[in-house]
């Protein structure tokens, strides 16, 4: 499989890479090493099998679909989080709710764990509280 001749490593302190058949030897794995019915070419992966390209188009969306959820769960988490910083009470009791209910929401669809989810409730919840004091 590989014809690395002796010529083709490199001497001391040269930065060649030995070369398989006039290729770098990571380039010449590519197009061999696959992953669940995937040949890898480059850098994409080219699905083999109808069940494969069906799950690459799955992926595809669930990605896209939890990203949005989590930076969802992040912005309510900072906008909290800053009116934690001004001290403004008001602000505090309106975005607390808020941030609460899209972190539940989190959890049913999958995007925290609901031991983590807990986690933040119960320290927003918190830090809200002797805010409010």
């Amino acid at each position: 499989m590989f014809n690395i001749e002796k010529s083709n490593y490199p001497r001391q302190g040269e930065l060649d890479t030995p070369t398989v058949d006039g290729q770098t030897p990571s380039l010449a794995l590519e197009g061999q090493l696959g992953t669940m019915g995937a040949s890898c070419i480059g850098r994409e992966l080219m699905p083999n099998h109808k069940s494969a390209e069906k799950r690459m188009r799955q992926n595809e969306k669930r990605r896209v679909k939890n990203r949005g959820n989590r930076t969802k769960v992040r912005t309510y988490i900072k906008k909290l989080r800053s009116a934690l910083e001004s001290g403004k009470a008001d602000e505090i009791q309106r975005t607390l709710p808020e941030a609460i209910s899209v972190i539940d929401k989190s959890v049913q669809k999958g995007v925290l764990h609901a031991n983590a989810a807990a986690r933040y409730k119960s320290r927003l919840t918190v830090r809200a509280n002797q805010a409010g004091k």
